[in-house]
């Protein structure tokens, strides 16, 4: 098994667990992922800015099991549950945060993880009841009340910080 494989410009190397990590992706972040690999939880990812490590936002694709990839490179992906079968790549070098669903265990967490600043607003539009601001500028709305708040905790993080 190659210790290093070069796809493209990237660099990714060999973890002991036999999952090949982008070269930027930190070692704790990396042996993060091997253990819900192997117990095959759900997780919860947060991407972001590992200068700053604020982050990111995003909603989709952040939800599931780690998985693997076939192929002789094979690299850490995030499937819906265990059953399904694939998935997309993780970029393991942007994570900033990493929980656990079912405990809520922070499995990976940088001290400065920043998650931004989500807030319930009223809706501006007829239709939406409210409004989730994602520091200070709009993200979502939704049409029935209560939805903004539960949606906000989610993606702070709130709902898994135990």
């Amino acid at each position: 098994m190659q210790s290093s494989f070069k796809i493209g410009q990237t660099i990714h190397n060999l973890h002991p667990s036999g999952f090949y990590f982008h070269s930027e992706t930190p070692t704790p972040v990396a042996d993060a992922i091997v253990l819900p690999h192997r117990c095959k939880t759900r997780v919860r990812l947060f991407y972001g800015d590992t200068a700053t490590y604020d982050s990111w936002g995003d909603e989709f694709d952040i939800l599931g099991t780690i998985g693997r990839s076939m192929g002789p490179c094979k690299s850490p992906l995030i499937i819906h549950n265990a059953r399904s079968m694939g998935g997309g790549s993780i970029l393991t070098h942007c994570i900033v945060a990493m929980f656990h669903t079912g405990t809520g265990r922070a499995l990976y967490r940088h001290p400065q993880f920043n998650p931004g600043t989500w807030d319930v607003i009223p809706s501006d539009m007829p239709g939406y009841s409210e409004a989730a601001t994602h520091n200070g500028e709009l993200h979502a709305r939704f049409k029935k009340p209560g939805q903004a708040g539960r949606y906000c905790a989610f993606m702070r993080g709130t709902r898994f910080a135990k």
